[in-house]
């Protein structure tokens, strides 16, 4: 028994690639034979379980392995050549764990449906995908000339199995099945063998061991910590703890582990959050940048664009940048003069657009009221109608019927008399906003042509080159473009906003997260 305690607790020292459920298995062999402290640096079995980031995992367990090495309670000099050979000989050893079931060794996996490993590629294995529908489709079966016999072939399992397995996160969850199914297999027929009083393997390991094996590297070390520091203190307590105390310090540690892992769990979220967070102002500001050179070329465009609708706040915009170029090489008196004139002209488009505001507002009030009129119209004409028949169907109410019909004729009268008012206001009204627009037309050319001569004059001073728009053009194209820059300013505006709010919630889901994962720092202190 001294060398079946020896050999489960070296799974614990150098299996670093397993090392999360066989922390609890050595709790569990201890608690079996506490007064065999054996404790020797031998390898372990092969149980099928590996992992391609367990270097720093290997470091730590072999540490640990070393230093309680040196402990009082090491193993006897003499036992050393009992537990040299890990695995020993079936006919010299009662204790060997059974091979696997040949049915079991020979499951097939998906894997195996598309005649490939494990550590193949995607790119590989969809190439055997490939090759194997080209000969189970059913219409290639149909069509099928060669000698290739794939009546064993199931189509239906090979696209299933395709499907899983080119999901990168579908095929990483059915690996980790995969693993943790052979890893409860071998483990039952090891643990099956280290003692008979003992619970079954099966349901203590499906219960505590395999929720390890989900855990990220990071949490993995961390659980390694835990349970590793409560192996060794439980090692040099009494030797009278029985099973039940085992089990209850294997569960302590379990808890302990899972609060690193929760704690590291939610600094990678925040991390993660912070980072798309960042990403998102940053698109925020590009998409800002972009919106100020839109903008610019869109009031550069309704400057030099006859017809382009320049508004009294691109005009401001355009004659504060202006002064903010050649404000300080004009004299006085010009500077005087040209401010009046301009900010004049502006000032009359400004009251020229309210004017028109104004009387766009009267026309949908009149267009409204004119819909209810018409509206009142049909009603009365509907009234009128029944009212009549009314009248066919019901003679013998005829005096009734005919108070009615003359009520609904003076409505109807009313109406007509209504809806003739209405109808010569709303032409009035149309008529006076025509007239408007004519004039706010008129004054907005008025003020690009005052800006177009402040222009010319800042470009005489400074001598700044003419670009392509300096020349007054009229043409469809050109209005079409101004009209896409102002909707593309427009969505680009949103646009900002939206990811701006979205990085501000980001942030702040970020921060809750941090906090959370203090919070579980000082309860696992």
């Amino acid at each position: 028994m001294r060398d079946l305690h020896s050999h489960g607790m070296m799974v614990f020292a150098s299996g670093a690639y397993r090392c999360v459920p066989l922390i609890l298995l050595g709790c569990l062999v201890a608690s079996f034979k506490m007064g065999c402290r054996a404790f020797t640096n031998i390898p372990s079995p092969s149980i099928g379980f590996h992992s391609r980031k367990s270097s720093s995992l290997l470091k730590l367990i072999t540490e640990s392995s070393r230093s309680s090495s040196s402990m009082p309670y090491g193993p006897p000099s003499n036992s050393t050549a009992e537990v040299s050979d890990p695995l020993p000989n079936t006919s010299s050893s009662s204790t060997t764990p059974e091979k696997p079931k040949e049915t079991e060794l020979h499951k097939r996996t998906l894997y195996k449906i598309l005649g490939a490993s494990p550590e193949d590629s995607r790119d590989e294995l969809k190439k055997r995908y490939v090759a194997l529908a080209k000969l189970s489709h059913p219409d290639a079966v149909l069509n099928n000339s060669s000698n290739v016999d794939s009546s064993h072939l199931d189509f239906t399992e090979i696209a299933a199995a395709w499907r899983i397995l080119s999901n990168p996160k579908q095929r990483k969850r059915y690996d980790r099945s995969l693993q943790a199914e052979q890893f409860s297999q071998d483990v039952q027929v090891w643990a099956g063998n280290l003692s008979k009083q003992a619970a079954p393997a099966a349901k203590m390991f499906g219960n505590i061991a395999l929720p390890f094996l989900r855990k990220t590297t990071a949490a993995t070390l961390a659980s390694v910590q835990a349970a590793a520091n409560d192996l060794i203190r439980k090692e040099e307590k009494t030797e009278s703890k029985d099973l039940t105390e085992a089990f209850k310090s294997a569960m302590e540690a379990a808890r302990r582990a899972g609060r690193y892992v929760d704690s590291m769990e939610l600094l990678e979220k925040s991390d993660l959050l912070e980072s798309r967070a960042l990403e998102e102002s940053q698109q925020a500001v590009e998409l800002e940048q972009k919106l100020l050179d839109i903008t610019e070329r869109r009031l550069t465009m309704a400057l030099h664009t006859p017809g382009s609708g320049l508004t009294s706040v691109e005009a401001m915009i355009i004659w504060d940048d202006f002064n903010h170029t050649v404000g300080g090489r004009l004299s006085a008196w010009d500077r005087a003069l040209l401010k009046h004139t301009i900010e004049y002209e502006i000032h009359e488009l400004q009251q020229a657009e309210m004017t028109f505001v104004e009387t766009q507002e009267a026309d949908s009030e009149a267009q409204k009221q004119y819909q209810l009129s018409v509206q009142a119209r049909l009603k009365a004409h509907q009234e009128l109608v029944d009212a009549e028949q009314a009248e066919q169907e019901a003679r013998r109410i005829l005096a009734a019927s005919e108070q009615r019909v003359l009520k609904s004729k003076l409505d109807l009268e009313d109406v007509v008399r209504g809806l003739a008012h209405a109808e010569a206001n709303a032409k009035k009204i149309d008529y006076e906003m025509e007239r408007r627009s004519l004039d706010l037309v008129k004054q907005s050319e008025k003020v690009r042509n005052a800006l177009r001569a402040k222009e010319k004059e800042v470009c005489s001073i400074k001598g700044l080159p003419v670009d392509d728009f300096a020349v007054d053009q009229v043409s469809a194209e050109r209005l079409q473009e101004l009209k896409e820059l102002r909707r593309e300013e427009r969505l680009l505006a949103q646009n900002s906003a939206r990811f701006e709010s979205k990085a501000a919630r980001l942030l702040s889901r970020a921060s809750k997260l941090k906090i959370r994962a203090e919070e579980l720092d000082k309860l696992r202190e």
